[in-house]
């Protein structure tokens, strides 16, 4: 399998890029997946689940992706146990492989992913343009193209539960350093095509990227999934977990969130460890692998897809992935981590920040406790404190645990957290089931006004052409009053305008 070679791997990143290895082709393993050249139409079968795999393999990652969809293949045990349809996007330039998926190709395809087979898929009315005989090229990073393939999925393999996994780069809301560093604290904000708070990059479509807010723009409630994975790196963040929140009416949201913190190793989510765990003919805790999640020791589960639930479907993403790190990759130098979210606690945990947030009492003119605080906290990418602010909530909480009975912000990240874990270079005795979500907190003045494009505000209409905003988990109401977390940033990095009392709206949608 592809992860065997891993101790080739090469740190090496594009903007925001997962690490690459060099591949070692002497340890990689070819298994021959029969591709059938016909459309299957599977409407009239409704299953428990259909997963959607969103594969944007329009960039560096490709190899990699194309493996990943062999591996799940090869996991599965049973073509009929469950719905997988991938929508997968190649590239020219990258990886030549025509042995996955039948030839080698640069344009967008549907497939149904079976027990060591992969079936072509006619894209019906959603991708009319997509089948045998036919050439279609979209745009994974556009918000749109994930729509239709949510609708399609729906509409041809429905299922009582539902899962969407993203495969790409993914970036969290940051700005990238071409950003940071072109603009200067008197209002530049540099080049507006490196701005990167968003997953799915597509090389082929100018870099276009599904930006965290556009999924919200763009969807509503009718996509909303059970479970949403992102295979992809910096997506394990409170403001992504809130802004696809359950209970907001009209709108897209998930009930559980897979995702880590900081960067993936390009191999990325063990799929064939994963699908194996899902079983008929298997039940109760078989083998000898008993690593710790959420503080507990346990023995390798298997499911029933019938009866399984999301929350036990993104615990063997967890358990796995730890698996797959503990194997191939001592703890001892482990950067991976990856954690569950149950994101019916994320509304919990915006209210106890904000109100923590609008009692703290903190000023501009002395920010040194404050400061204190971030740095108590795991930064998810220490080489990276300007470029992946990412800082873990629960150690933030904890910190200002004063043990009072009204304080429960740290109580409630714990209950978000379903499972997580993270190797010993973030913590030596990582709390495995409460740290595991991160959030932004920027080091101060000198990059809050560069990174213009973390607020609640549609930032294109503050000035063309700049992308995204929006953010829910960035919301102010312009009182001129500190009533919640953003509005606490906003008061204490947006710097003063020389020679008056007013602050530089450097964020638009200032508190």
């Amino acid at each position: 399998m592809k992860r065997l070679s891993f101790l080739g791997l090469v740190l090496s990143l594009m903007f925001i890029s997962c690490p690459l290895p060099d591949e070692d082709s002497d340890d990689f393993v070819q298994t021959y997946i029969e591709v059938t050249d016909s459309d299957i139409d599977y409407r009239e079968k409704a299953t428990t689940w259909t997963v959607m795999y969103y594969v944007d393999a329009d960039n560096d990652l490709e190899s990699y992706l194309l493996e990943d969809m062999e591996e799940l293949s090869e996991g599965l045990e049973s073509t009929e146990l469950m719905n997988v349809i991938a929508l997968v996007d190649r590239i020219d330039g990258e990886s030549s492989d025509s042995s996955i998926l039948g030839e080698d190709f640069s344009d967008t395809r549907l497939y149904r992913i079976g027990a060591d087979e992969i079936y072509r898929l006619s894209g019906g009315d959603y991708f009319p343009d997509i089948g045998t005989g036919l050439s279609g090229e979209y745009n994974m990073g556009d918000a749109e193209t994930l729509k239709s393939f949510i609708e399609y999925c729906k509409e041809y393999y429905p299922a009582d539960n539902y899962a969407l996994i993203f495969t790409n780069h993914g970036g969290g809301v940051k700005g990238d350093s071409d950003v940071l560093f072109s603009s200067s604290l008197s209002g530049g904000v540099g080049s507006s095509s490196w701005t990167n708070k968003a997953v799915c990059y597509d090389e082929t479509s100018d870099n276009d990227c599904i930006y965290t807010a556009e999924l919200s723009d763009v969807l509503d409630e009718s996509h909303s999934v059970d479970l949403m994975v992102y295979d992809a790196c910096l997506m394990g963040l409170a403001e992504i977990a809130y802004q696809y929140r359950p209970g907001v009416a009209g709108e897209f949201s998930t009930d559980y969130l897979a995702a880590s913190a900081p960067l993936v190793w390009a191999f990325g989510l063990p799929y064939d460890l994963i699908f194996q765990r899902l079983s008929e003919s298997l039940t109760g805790g078989t083998g000898n692998y008993s690593p710790v999640v959420d503080g507990s020791d346990y023995e390798t589960q298997y499911y029933d897809p019938a009866s399984m639930t999301a929350e036990e479907f993104g615990l063997i993403i967890v358990e796995e992935q730890e698996r797959d790190t503990q194997e191939l990759y001592s703890y001892s130098v482990s950067s991976q981590a990856f954690a569950l979210y149950d994101l019916n606690y994320i509304d919990s945990v915006m209210t106890e920040l904000d109100d923590w947030a609008a009692t703290s009492g903190y000023t501009a003119d002395d920010t040194s406790e404050f400061d204190a605080a971030r740095n108590s906290c795991i930064l998810y990418e220490e080489d990276s404190p300007i470029n992946y602010p990412f800082y873990d909530l629960y150690d933030f909480a904890v910190y200002y645990d004063d043990g009072t009975e009204d304080y429960l912000l740290d109580e409630y990240v714990d209950s978000l957290v379903v499972a997580s874990f993270g190797g010993s270079s973030f913590s030596s005795d990582y709390a495995e089931g409460q740290q595991g979500l991160a959030f932004f907190f920027t080091e101060g003045v000198s990059y809050w006004s560069d990174q213009w494009f973390y607020t609640g505000e549609d930032t294109d209409a503050w000035q063309s052409g700049y992308y995204y905003g929006k953010l829910d988990f960035c919301h102010a109401d312009g009182d001129g009053n500190i009533d919640g977390w953003f509005e606490l940033l906003q008061s204490l990095y947006n710097p003063y305008e020389s020679g008056t009392d007013d602050y530089t709206d450097y964020h638009p949608g200032a508190y």
